[in-house]
């Protein structure tokens, strides 16, 4: 069987709102409130009321000509959450080797196979690794998560 088709991650994450400077403002905010204890890291339903709330009024006075609606804010934390867990899956799967600086991730044809039947989103991953990898994780990584705990979560 040939080796599955990538998907180019610019073209199923971004849009003319979803920008990756608007991404970009909203990791560092949610950074900021993670600070101070608004934010707690994971998923949780008090998350979606900071995104809802602060994080969203925030964007706007940034970027007062994008006023984006509740609904797709809180969609774009959906996806920032499958997005974590699929790389997170990714990189815990045998035979896979992330190199952080190139942000590319190795394995062979045969297990990218697998890992696209198993899970196609994982294809997004197949021409460099998780673009946001370094925002993502504490946005999501609780304590059970981090790699000394032995648990993990999805």
């Amino acid at each position: 069987m040939p080796r599955p088709i990538p998907i180019h991650q610019e073209m199923v994450y971004y849009n003319a709102v979803w920008m990756k400077e608007v991404e970009h403002a909203m990791f560092r905010r949610l950074g900021v409130l993670a600070n101070y204890g608004v934010w707690v890291p994971g998923w949780h339903d008090q998350n979606k009321v900071v995104l809802r709330t602060r994080v969203r009024t925030l964007l706007y006075a940034i970027y007062d000509e994008v006023n984006i609606p509740e609904e797709e804010v809180e969609q774009k934390y959906e996806e920032w959450h499958e997005r974590y867990n699929n790389f997170k899956w990714l990189l815990s799967r045998r035979g896979v080797r992330h190199d952080e600086n190139l942000n590319f991730v190795f394995a062979s044809d045969a297990s990218w196979e697998t890992f696209v039947q198993e899970r196609p989103a994982v294809a997004a991953y197949m021409l460099k690794g998780e673009c946001n990898w370094h925002d993502l994780r504490p946005l999501f990584e609780s304590l059970e998560d981090s790699p000394d705990s032995g648990v993990e979560s999805e």
